[in-house]
């Protein structure tokens, strides 16, 4: 080894991943193995939500919808080039999208623009003074 070289021996856990063996076995139901993915992958989905949410609470409920999804569906994940943590971060988006939108207030246009349901519309005064 050349003088101020280091030697590689294996990459770190986030750019390698988990290890396939762990992301198989819990593929074919293997809880041992996905709470282990789980351990690994926790603290990493908490922050990446708590960043988006801003709230400690709303973020450790979507952290738990995040893995409960990815239990529900880990036999769908397919390796694409990218870590397990990566299709995590998707799942994770992909909540805090579906609790924006269940939670945005519905307006009803109606009382919006002006329209009282019992009275004149603003084009009837209009037009009949």
């Amino acid at each position: 080894m050349r003088s101020g070289v280091a030697k590689v021996t294996a990459l770190p856990l986030e750019v390698a991943g988990p290890v396939p063996d762990v992301i198989a076995r819990a593929k074919s139901g293997d809880r041992i193995a996905f709470a282990e993915l789980y351990d690994r992958h926790i603290d990493s989905v908490y922050r990446y939500l708590l960043y988006r949410v801003r709230e400690p609470s709303d973020a450790e409920d979507l952290a738990s919808e995040v893995f409960t999804r990815a239990c529900a569906n880990i036999r769908r994940y397919r390796w694409q080039g990218k870590s397990f943590l990566a299709w995590l971060y998707t799942i994770a988006r992909n909540a805090v999208t579906d609790r924006r939108r269940r939670e945005r207030p519905m307006v009803d246009l109606d009382n919006a623009y002006g329209v009282a349901e019992d009275g004149p519309t603003a084009h009837e005064r209009a037009v009949h003074g």
